[in-house]
């Protein structure tokens, strides 16, 4: 095997890290790595293909172009890549695509509303940032519903749920509330598309585009982790 060095000190790498899929399509499956300390908790994702080398690797390389590619996060504070996953091939292009957390991201009028990204994958390693993708070039964003939801705490492909033939994925929101319990967290998971246009999840609470998974008691806080289960039936 081989070790993947990370960049700066107190980047936090490693703190989540993921299969990506082939992101690249050279047949070789891919990886991808998560600094949310990066930049004052801005927050970076390093994506590093697959090789049979067994070489250390060293994320400044990766951030170069060298091997991979970087995805930078969007604000200070946001603390992107804290939660990172492949998500399958989300547009169905044949490239397998990526899906960044950032829980603490806001929106106007919404602290720690948290947004998650879906990254296409590409042949590129140009750096990527989460601002070119809100702004729907190569991907798009999902923003959260709530302030201090934290959306995006975790994220992952959820395989194809609706078989459309497109790959799905989810997004917690530990701290949302569900109808009558505080806390009680939320999933939601939101269906594969092509387009670029950004996502609310409150059209996914409304049933356009995907279903909301609601947390039981109040204190819950169902959504601190995400998966797909395969099928299970």
């Amino acid at each position: 095997g081989f070790v993947i060095n990370g960049e700066n000190r107190d980047d936090q790498s490693g703190i989540s890290v993921s299969s990506a899929g082939d992101v690249n399509g050279d047949g070789l499956d891919d990886l991808i790595v998560g600094t949310p300390g990066a930049s004052n908790e801005t927050g970076k994702s390093y994506v590093v293909f697959g090789t049979i080398d067994t070489t250390a690797i060293n994320l400044s390389t990766i951030a170069a172009g060298t091997g991979g590619f970087v995805i930078n996060g969007e604000n200070e504070d946001d603390q992107s890549g804290f939660s990172v996953s492949s998500a399958g091939d989300v547009n169905g292009d044949g490239l397998d695509d990526l899906i960044v957390g950032a829980f603490g991201a806001n929106l106007t009028g919404s602290a720690n509303i948290g947004k998650s990204y879906v990254v296409f994958g590409t042949i590129d390693t140009t750096a990527i940032n989460l601002s070119t993708i809100a702004a729907g070039t190569g991907g798009f964003v999902i923003n959260g519903e709530n302030a201090g939801d934290n959306s995006g705490y975790s994220v992952s492909s959820a395989g194809d749920v609706n078989g459309d033939g497109l790959d799905d994925v989810i997004v917690g929101a530990d701290q949302a509330d569900s109808v009558s319990n505080s806390k009680a967290g939320k999933s939601f998971v939101i269906f594969g598309k092509a387009d670029e246009t950004a996502i609310n999840l409150s059209n996914i609470v409304a049933g356009t585009g995907g279903f909301v998974i609601y947390g039981g008691d109040a204190w819950n806080q169902s959504g601190a982790s995400v998966s797909s289960a395969g099928d299970v039936n």
